[in-house]
């Protein structure tokens, strides 16, 4: 039996535009900040389920993801493409037209 610990992954997500209170509310399980033109959304997300449902309420409310990041608990992100030890890639980032 492993005793490994277990990670608790943090997900920051990046949208356009400095999102207003009402909006803000809508992510209560994120802490939010702002970055020039973008909000910053981060916090632990429990299962793939609860990331689903970020992601599904970003597009619901017509929200323009710009990067979305993976990260371990108390690890700060990796800049945009940057690439772990094990070679997976965390930031997805639009590349805008």
């Amino acid at each position: 039996m492993s005793h490994e610990p277990t990670v608790q992954w943090q997900y920051e997500f990046r949208v356009e535009r400095q999102l207003g209170p009402g909006v803000a509310a809508l992510f209560p399980e994120l802490t939010l900040a702002y970055d020039q033109q973008e909000t910053v959304m981060r916090g632990a997300l429990p299962d793939q389920a609860a990331l689903h449902g970020v992601l599904m309420r970003i597009r619901d409310l017509g929200l323009t993801l710009v990067a979305l990041q993976r990260v371990a608990d108390g690890v700060a992100p990796a800049a945009a493409g940057d690439r772990r030890d094990d070679g997976e890639t965390t930031t997805i980032r639009d590349g805008g037209p």
